[in-house]
């Protein structure tokens, strides 16, 4: 993470993304994390429900917050 916004809360103390906390920073359930990543990349990159599931995935295996938990 790069810029304060990217951060839970625009915390830079914060060890989580923006994206992979609720709105009181705390961070969510893999199968809250995985639903969203997935409807995202579905709307994003504009895949078929399993394909952007797996993909989801896939990313969240290489995400600190995610390894070993999904």
């Amino acid at each position: 993470m790069l810029d304060r916004a990217d951060f839970a809360l625009q915390s830079i103390n914060s060890r989580y993304c923006r994206y992979c906390v609720d709105k009181d920073g705390m961070l969510q359930t893999p199968q809250e994390r995985k639903e969203r990543l997935t409807k995202f990349l579905m709307e994003d990159e504009r895949l078929s429900e399993d394909v952007a599931e797996k993909k989801a995935v896939e990313q969240m295996r290489k995400m600190p917050a995610w390894k070993g938990k999904i």
